[in-house]
């Protein structure tokens, strides 16, 4: 019998590109393959109405808010906003659209961009295939 193998934990410090959520801090779980597709699922879809759309919404702060490992977030008074479902929910729509958009970027593995540009290096120099009659 083989021993068992189990994936170390992987956790995603996720990254906000918009100013208003400079300092904003969030680590999160990876998700399964399942999951990131019901995530995908819940996000694309706009079937089923107002109520559908509630519902909708509410699994999805729920999927994601259980993926929460830490934040920062705080409150209008500056005390920390619990994690889970209801503190994900009490945040504005553009907070919670921040979280699942980094969310999902940091798990599909796009790469954020480069701090700066790649240096130019030189030309590879010139290649010389020697050619004789066999």
């Amino acid at each position: 019998m083989t021993d068992l193998f189990t994936p170390e934990p992987t956790h995603y410090d996720l990254v906000f590109t918009d100013p208003a959520l400079k300092g904003l801090q969030v680590e999160m779980r990876r998700m399964s393959l399942r999951e990131s597709l019901a995530l995908d699922e819940m996000r694309l879809s706009s079937d089923g109405g107002a109520q559908g759309n509630i519902k909708r919404i509410r699994r999805l702060a729920e999927t994601v808010a259980a993926k929460v490992v830490s934040w920062n977030l705080a409150d209008e008074l500056g005390r920390p906003v619990p994690i889970g479902v209801d503190g994900l929910l009490d945040q504005e729509e553009s907070v919670m659209d921040a979280i699942v958009s980094s969310y999902i970027t940091a798990v599909r593995g796009v790469d954020a961009p480069l701090d700066e540009a790649s240096p130019v290096g030189a030309p590879p120099p010139p290649v010389s295939i020697p050619m004789e009659t066999l």
